[in-house]
């Protein structure tokens, strides 16, 4: 019968480095565009979904009278489209810091290779790994992804 190798980085301070890779990741600056994108797709999806059909929008001081839905969606899109690829030229230094630091931590490990499974390694090694993929996902790529479909349902309601 063939013997498995099996191979697992050990670092009992990868915990405490993800820590520091995710409190230093983007500064103040860039969550606010982070915010105002979520906003703004948030309120594009909404007003798609929900069939928005405004033939007047009062505003307090502020009327417009002849709104169509074309022209509500236009405003939407183009305020999306400003927060999209404002976040995406802010953040893009960010994530590849980001990318760069968790290789790093990554890369000073120590290697473990045995003939049977470590869980109680494996298991922190999975944990944190999890971990910075999905804060990676909440923090860069979903705002992303929203803008990107309020974009394109946007488009889709105008023509």
């Amino acid at each position: 019968m063939k013997e498995r190798t099996i191979t697992t980085r050990v670092n009992p301070n990868e915990a405490d480095g993800l820590d520091s890779i995710i409190s230093q990741s983007y500064d103040n600056f860039v969550r606010l565009e982070r915010r105002n994108l979520l906003a703004s797709s948030s309120v594009m999806l909404i007003s798609y979904f929900g069939g928005a059909n405004p033939t007047q929008i009062h505003f307090p001081y502020i009327e417009l009278p002849n709104m169509s839905t074309s022209m509500l969606f236009t405003s939407l899109l183009l305020i999306c489209l400003y927060f999209l690829v404002a976040f995406i030229i802010y953040a893009y230094p960010s994530f590849r810091a980001t990318k760069k630091s968790w290789k790093e931590l990554t890369s000073k490990t120590m290697q473990i290779t045995s003939n049977f499974h470590r869980f109680h390694i494996e298991k922190e090694v999975f944990l944190s790994t999890s971990r910075f993929y999905s804060w990676l996902f909440v923090n860069y790529a979903l705002p992303v992804f929203m803008g990107a479909a309020a974009l394109t349902l946007g488009v889709c309601k105008i023509v």
